[in-house]
């Protein structure tokens, strides 16, 4: 087997210049794939568990996790969380 020689780095700046602009690209491109695996992952998640337990409850689920990678994204999606600063509702509602 033979192993190539390893090149100097002035040597592979041209390649590197080459490729750079399409780095953007194909992490982008990554970056849709991995987010509708994980959409196609979870719709066949909801799929089976309203199999099991109801359409309702699927959707309880569903609308629960979405307010957890919501809040786990930083965003406030549920006025009554702690971490929002600003309360609102009737006070029995934001106790």
């Amino acid at each position: 087997m033979r192993l190539a020689k390893p090149q100097p780095p002035q040597e592979l700046k041209p390649v590197n210049d080459w490729v750079k602009p399409f780095e953007s690209f194909w992490t982008q491109q990554a970056d849709r794939i991995k987010q509708r695996a994980e959409e196609k992952a979870s719709q066949a998640a909801a799929a089976a568990y309203a199999e099991d337990f109801g359409t309702r409850a699927a959707e309880q689920l569903e609308a629960y996790a979405r307010r957890q990678a919501g809040l786990d994204a930083g965003h406030s999606i549920c006025c009554r969380h702690p971490r929002n600063k600003k309360r609102a509702g009737p006070a029995f509602m934001t106790g």
